[in-house]
């Protein structure tokens, strides 16, 4: 089906040309100006697949964040994970974990021409907004690296030095309330012009935590901040524009629901408990806690020790210069930007004190763009066009993370059959080597420098000490933590150009290449504490990345193969490796120990473009394209899983693309596009039940199409209708991750095991579908009416978005069914008052839909699922002034 819709694009494609080359003049739906190449357009003149959305067509479909804005967008998709620290974005499904800060994006994200590193920090509302342009595909020419999957570019409101502004106040259910308002001030006639933006955005939570007795609630806005900008016009050929802002929140984000128990499993022929048994079953054999089960899912309820909080501080000022001269325009962008945010998480989700993530996060980044672009005569009628530039980034990010271990961890490990079975193996050990060491200190003390006649408590006291184990005890005891500090510092300078060659009447060649050169320093700390050890170390660092062994071993005790009495040599010499004094068993990679590192990473590349567009009548414009895009290589900035490399390689995209933009029968426009990529070296970052695996894919095949209508069939109605499909698959991926939940719930085998490395924990992914959802669909018809000397419009909008895997390894319990949800608004415009009153509801149906499936850490075949708003409702008012 999939093959049929594409062909059908492409033919749809074709029969249009003919129908545009009538040369009718069409009804201008709604131009919409966009800077997509370093200059302003119209969208339906530039040869590159994009939206483009004014700050009326967000307001009037109560657009105040991107993730409301990707429901208008299926090429565009924003994920929110652990907490409102953690945001990602992706375009054509091509994404980037954002749990790891050694990761960057693939989305470029641009607020008013200053590169934004991150994009949690761009969390808050779309407020006073010009513009919002997603540009889909490969833009590594004129935006440079980390736009391998395309780029958002972000326009407020300019000052001008008309006395306006607007007021907007939001109430709604869950105790919404939210306040913005801006306003121009002409404070020097015709030189300068001062625009004022405040907005506050405060919900309640929609998540119950039944642990918490005071009836708080997770997931809720707690958001604020403001902007202030000066444009200055010394004369009319120069312009200064100044802007200063700040944002913060300060949020209980963000719950994740269990979506799959693991109780117990008995398809090994006999019952096996699981975490969840264990932590819900009463003392001497569990805990005694309540658990989060299967159908408190949909009524979106958690047990959880501690509430997840986010806070975060994002600031930054930019100064933009453009200088016009007879045949070009200089223009200096200039931007510093502060990102600050401290997270904190129960990150075993559940009601037991297990493990605890306090995560600190400081980037600091400055950019400079010097640039000079101009159009120049050529033999035709119409003038090329040219620009030309330079451009420096630097960043240093300092990032503290630290996981500590709650008074349940010991108990819940030794409980398990995996680690209880290496403990008992390594207690034996101590216990031989015990009596070994006893035996000959009697036989001979004074070869142990003990008198003769020593007593008994002396020799063990020497025993003890000469005994290179201890017993086990208690593995990870209660404030034991494991910490990560991490200090990078990044340094790129890029130089670019581009021009537009028109080719006699109606063709017009694309052609551009960029320079980067990207140079990163990390250093790398990895302190363990350990409550009574008054060194604070835990003995010698071990190489995870070559304890092979270990986990073949673990996976062996736990399947029964070995005895840990009988087999006791064979488990011994596997697992005293991640054994030390005071800490216990440490095969869990997100706790073990690590070497301090320190790493240069250095590279460089060129990325371009060539378009060729034909544009027989202003109407219609048809293109294919050619363009690269990169996205930089890093370090992992947490402790790796075994056989990982924590250096990482950068990300290439190469993009074929052809396209189509039509205005016809004087009231329809249609934009399709069908493309081909190809990703080299795809950063993949998997969480696999007790680490990361960071690394790359060797390489993704991807291909899709998209279509975008608007239709206004009367004065009053418009339609909009979105389609988006996308198809990728993982090719000379054999490190990738492995199944844990669907064995550990029916034994069923991983078949990438099957030609995995033996001594790995790792599968092979080889021909896995990875880019997805295939399809999404969006449409909307917008009803214009008129009540009096009132006039008023209805809007009601419909998202479908197909199933997935969720988790990129295809387990099939990481899949995520089909959705679909449904939004409404009704408005009210006052002439006379210039104002709106409006009425709507987003998620009409209550749908519970999620983001993501993931292995529950420590707790192998439990499930948890980050979810998504409910129904909200609201009202809105907003007045214009002059």
């Amino acid at each position: 089906m999939n093959l049929n819709i594409r062909r059908y694009i492409t033919q749809s494609i074709f029969t249009l040309v003919a129908i545009s080359f009538i040369g009718v003049n069409a009804q201008e739906i709604e131009e919409i100006t966009v800077t997509a190449q370093k200059r302003e357009q119209n969208q339906q003149d530039v040869p590159v697949a994009l939206d483009a959305f004014s700050g009326e067509m967000l307001q009037r479909s109560s657009i105040k964040t991107m993730a409301d804005l990707a429901g208008m967008t299926p090429a565009l998709d924003t994920y929110q994970s652990q907490n409102a620290g953690f945001s990602s974005w992706g375009i054509r499904s091509l994404n980037t974990s954002s749990q790891n800060f050694g990761l960057e994006s693939a989305v470029g994200a641009y607020v008013d021409n200053v590169y934004r590193s991150r994009q949690s920090s761009i969390s808050n509302q779309l407020v006073d907004v010009e513009a919002v342009e997603i540009l889909r595909g490969p833009q590594g020419t004129l935006f440079g690296k980390n736009t391998s999957a395309g780029a958002v570019n972000i326009r407020t409101v300019a000052p001008s030095h008309d006395r306006n502004g607007f007021f907007e106040v939001v109430g709604g259910d869950y105790g919404m309330v939210n306040l913005n308002a801006a306003m121009n001030t002409s404070l020097v006639a015709d030189k300068l012009a001062m625009r004022t933006t405040i907005f506050t955005a405060d919900r309640d939570g929609y998540v119950t935590n039944l642990s918490d007795k005071n009836g708080d609630k997770l997931n809720d806005i707690d958001r604020q901040g403001g902007r202030i900008q000066f444009l200055y016009t010394p004369s009319d050929r120069t312009s200064m524009r100044l802007i200063l802002d700040y944002a913060e929140l300060d949020e209980v984000c963000c719950a994740a629901l269990t979506k799959k128990n693991n109780l117990a499993h008995i398809h090994t022929g006999t019952v096996v408990p699981g975490t969840d048994a264990i932590i819900s079953a009463a003392a001497p054999n569990g805990f005694g806690l309540p658990i989060t089960l299967e159908s408190n899912f949909n009524k979106q309820e958690v047990y959880l020790t501690h509430a997840p909080r986010s806070q975060a501080e994002d600031s930054g000022l930019s100064l933009e210069i453009n200088r016009d001269y007879d045949n070009f325009t200089l223009t200096s962008i200039s931007g510093f930007r502060s990102f600050e945010t401290e997270d904190f998480g129960d990150v075993d989700f559940g009601a037991a004190s297990v493990i605890t993530d306090l995560n600190k996060l400081d980037v600091s980044s400055f950019t400079q763009e010097l640039r000079l672009s101009g159009d120049f005569d050529t033999a035709g009628e119409r003038d090329g066009h040219f620009v030309v530039g330079f451009y420096y980034h630097s960043q240093d990010v300092d990032n503290n993370s630290t996981l500590t271990a709650g008074v349940h961890t010991a108990p819940m490990l030794n409980n398990d059959p995996t680690v209880s079975g290496a403990i008992a193996a390594i207690d034996g050990l101590y216990d031989t080597v015990q009596a070994g060491t006893i035996a000959a200190i009697t036989a001979s003390p004074a070869t142990f420098g003990l008198p003769a006649g020593a007593t008994a408590a002396q020799i063990a006291a020497v025993a003890t000490a000469a005994n290179p184990y201890s017993k086990t005890g208690v593995t990870f005891p209660a404030n034991a933590y494991a910490r990560d500090i991490m200090k990078q510092d990044h340094r790129s300078y890029a130089f670019f150009g581009q021009v537009d060659i028109p080719v006699r009447d109606h063709w017009t060649i694309t052609a551009g290449l960029r320079y980067t050169d990207d140079k990163k320093d990390m250093t790398g700390t990895f302190p363990n504490y350990i409550p009574g050890n008054p060194d604070n170390k835990i003995g010698p660092v071990v190489n995870v990345a070559t304890t092979g062994p270990i986990f073949q071993t673990l996976g062996a005790l736990q399947l029964g193969l070995l005895d840990a009495t009988t087999d006791a040599a064979t488990i011994v010499g596997a697992l005293t490796p991640t054994y030390s004094h005071g800490w216990g068993f440490y095969a869990q990679p997100s706790l073990a120990p690590r070497a301090d590192l320190t790493a240069s990473l250095e590279s460089n590349k060129v990325n371009g473009t060539i378009k060729v567009a034909y544009q027989p009548n202003d109407d219609a414009m048809y293109y294919a394209s050619y363009s690269t895009g990169y996205k930089a290589g890093g370090t992992n900035t947490d402790r790796l899983g075994p056989g990982l490399d924590y250096v990482f390689k950068p990300e290439h995209v190469e993009s074929l693309e052809i396209g189509a933009k039509l205005d016809i029968l004087d009231s329809l426009r249609v934009n399709m596009a069908v493309f081909k990529m190809e990703v080299r070296d795809l950063q993949l970052s998997m969480f696999q039940g007790n680490a990361f695996n960071l690394t790359n894919a060797g390489r993704t095949d991807g291909n899709g199409a998209e279509i975008d209508l608007i239709w206004q069939p009367t004065e009053s109605t418009t339609v909009n209708l979105s389609y988006a499909n996308v198809i990728g698959t993982l090719q000379d991926m054999e490190k990738g991750s492995c199944w844990i939940a669907t064995p550990w719930h029916t034994g069923k085998i991983d078949p990438g095991a099957e030609n995995a490395n033996p001594d790995a924990d790792f599968c092979n992914r080889n021909g896995l579908s990875k880019l997805e959802p295939e399809d999404r669909t969006f449409a909307a018809i917008t009803q214009g009416f008129k009540l009096g000397d009132t006039t008023g419009y209805i809007r009601l909008e419909h998202q479908s978005v197909s199933d997935s895997d969720t988790w990129g390894n295809g387990d099939p319990l990481h899949f995520r069914e089909s959705f679909t949800f449904t939004n409404a608004r009704l408005g009210f415009m006052f002439e006379e008052l210039n104002s709106e009153l409006a009425f709507w509801v987003r998620n009409a149906s209550d749908e519970r839909y999620y983001q993501s499936v993931f292995n529950t850490p420590l707790q192998d075949g439990n499930l948890r699922a980050y979810t998504t708003e409910p129904r909200t409702w609201g009202v809105n008012f907003r007045m214009a002034f002059d």
